[in-house]
């Protein structure tokens, strides 16, 4: 069984690879859905039409996709073919709000914080800085992927419990704040540090040191902390690592 959900996970990452205008997502949901038809079917027949269930119109953020075919996959083991009333409604009564969730936690707030931070350790001298990227919004976004499908197996509302536990909207609001310091804190502040000098053995402290402030400033930004102390943290912080440096 287990061998079964990954293969559904893993295929999810394929959501998207065959949008068309008409059912959206709708070929990657009934890709995502095939092995679970492969396994609850006696016949070809039978295969056919499940997956031609699974074809329904569907469009819902990429990264909660694996959530709602999760989901949708529990109730196709447990019913077998007589559960495409149950996947239709799961898809009508999921995708929307998860669309709007992920566009507001991905799209608005990781993608942007995640590439200011990877712009200071660029400026800070590093040529890691892609990869600074790249590890931070795909281990994060890799980890929501996994851990919601795995609610999602365990039933509809477990999911909409955990998602709920998460507070999507409110930690999206509580990181945007993030970027605007670290934009004004960039414009006003880093020219007069930079360029600093690439000396051998330092790359991954060079690497790592910019996270920093934004690691202070996100715990300040938890616990309430007003914009400008948020700043005037940042800024300190910065002048005792170039100091450091």
């Amino acid at each position: 069984m287990t061998s079964l959900f990954v293969r559904v996970f893993m295929r999810s990452f394929l959501v998207q690879s065959c949008w068309n205008y008409e059912g959206m997502q709708n070929v990657g949901f009934a890709f995502g859905m095939a092995p679970v038809a492969e396994a609850v079917s006696r016949s070809k027949k039978e295969r056919a039409g499940i997956l031609t269930d699974n074809l329904t119109y569907f469009n819902s953020h990429p990264y909660f996709a694996s959530a709602i075919i999760g989901a949708a996959a529990s109730a196709q083991l447990k019913r077998g073919a007589e559960a495409k009333k149950e996947i239709r409604e799961i898809k009508d009564t999921l995708s929307n709000p998860f669309a709007a969730l992920g566009d507001s936690l991905f799209w608005s707030t990781f993608k942007p914080l995640f590439s200011i931070t990877a712009v200071i350790t660029a400026l800070w001298g590093s040529v890691l800085a892609p990869v600074v990227f790249l590890v931070l919004y795909n281990a994060l976004h890799f980890w929501v992927r996994g851990r919601a499908m795995i609610q999602g197996i365990r039933g509809s509302m477990d999911l909409m419990r955990y998602v709920k536990r998460m507070d999507i909207p409110g930690l999206s609001t509580r990181l945007r704040r993030i970027t605007p310091v670290l934009l004004g804190c960039l414009a006003a502040g880093f020219p007069f540090f930079l360029p600093l000098p690439m000396v051998s053995g330092e790359s991954v402290w060079l690497t790592v040191a910019p996270v920093i402030p934004v690691l202070i400033v996100a715990l300040l930004i938890k616990r309430g902390v007003g914009i400008l102390t948020q700043i005037y943290a940042f800024s300190l912080i910065v002048l005792l690592i170039c100091t450091l440096l």
